[in-house]
């Protein structure tokens, strides 16, 4: 263990410093546990009790309790760790990629440790895949398409009626169940804890950089900030056209952004150390929501201009770019958040530059 912890330390600080090595395999077995809760709770007379089943259903009561219990056990506990060696609090020489690479193996372990839901979900559709057969199905419905036919003698097939209806709703669940999108059902879901994973990754490491007490003031502060922003916006709207409300909140937003965050970057001296901690902690957590209503402004601007000055092709690139960034289309979609995901690590692996110069302030 001692030559493993040695190894690491010298060749993989990151790695030993976030233990990864050791919470992320944890991670790993509970999916494969909710995986398994979700394959075996879904029987037949789940799926019988109800003429619809609701996707992953099953997972509210003792599952949803387990995934609450084991995922505050796993993130509790992997905080203590984290933070009983802060390197960057105790002033130990740490380089650019290495505060990259532990925020983003922050989020993933986050991430690892919330999204057991999934996991449930795929044992529910991997046990209908499995033991439902399409032509099980098939012949089910079709079955159950003659309920109302006054024709059709019920006990022919059945011995009475109730055991028809259990059929049919099994049947009927089992195709919903199998038939659901992939990408729709899963990758939407998939967003929501990524989302979830990266304000509490941002928490975290803003509490591993600037301390727990400016991490508590900047979000006092950018809460304040929100508020003084929508008053100031009810005023500076109603001067305006109600056709250019939304656009001109967006860029208020993104003008206050971007002046704190020349603060945060070029006027650190003068602001003192907490100051200056809480403009850091600000632009980090703001970073993304400005990301994505810059790229809407960017994207009025440009169909602005292919519109005022006859630009078909650029008219036809933002139509094709708005058409097909929508979750119909998988790939699209897909490398829509890849690249915003790119950019979020993009800008923390540059802003790691301005945490270093942060710490070294005199207090």
């Amino acid at each position: 263990m001692n030559n493993l912890k040695k190894y690491l330390l010298e060749r993989y600080p990151t790695v030993w410093n976030t233990h990864i090595i050791w919470i992320l395999p944890l991670a790993i077995i509970a999916h494969f546990f909710f995986f398994g809760m979700g394959f075996l709770g879904l029987t037949d007379n789940v799926l019988a009790d109800d003429y619809y089943y609701r996707w992953a259903e099953n997972f509210e009561g003792l599952p949803l309790l387990l995934n609450f219990v084991i995922s505050t056990l796993l993130i509790v506990v992997w905080l203590i760790f984290v933070f009983k060696n802060n390197a960057f609090k105790h002033f130990y020489p740490i380089k650019r990629r290495q505060l990259l690479g532990q925020f983003v193996a922050y989020f993933v372990i986050v991430l690892s440790c919330i999204s057991f839901f999934i996991s449930f979900s795929a044992g529910e559709q991997v046990k209908v895949i499995t033991k439902y057969t399409d032509s099980y199905i098939e012949a089910a419905l079709e079955q159950c398409s003659q309920i109302n036919d006054d024709s059709y003698n019920h006990s022919d097939n059945y011995n009475n009626y109730d055991e028809f209806t259990r059929d049919c709703h099994i049947a009927e669940n089992a195709y919903n169940i199998k038939n659901k999108e992939f990408f729709k059902d899963y990758y939407i879901f998939t967003i929501a804890f990524m989302i979830a994973a990266y304000i509490v990754t941002l928490l975290i490491f803003a509490v591993k950089i600037t301390g727990l007490r400016t991490t508590l003031l900047s979000i006092i502060t950018g809460g304040i900030l929100i508020i003084f922003l929508c008053i100031l916006l009810f005023f500076i709207t109603s001067l305006v056209s109600f056709r250019y409300e939304e656009r001109v909140a967006m860029s208020v937003f993104s003008l206050f952004y971007l002046l704190i965050l020349f603060c945060s970057v070029r006027m650190q001296q003068h602001f003192g150390k907490l100051i200056s901690g809480i403009l850091l902690n600000i632009t980090m957590f703001f970073f993304l929501p400005i990301l994505l209503i810059v790229g809407i402004l960017l994207f009025d601007f440009l169909e602005y201009l292919s519109y005022h000055f006859d630009l078909y092709g650029l008219e036809n690139v933002l139509y094709d770019i708005e058409y097909y960034t929508n979750d119909d289309f998988k790939i699209p979609f897909l490398l829509l958040n890849i690249t915003i995901i790119l950019c979020v690590i993009g800008f923390m692996g540059l802003y790691s530059t301005v945490m270093k110069q942060w710490k070294s302030l005199s207090t």
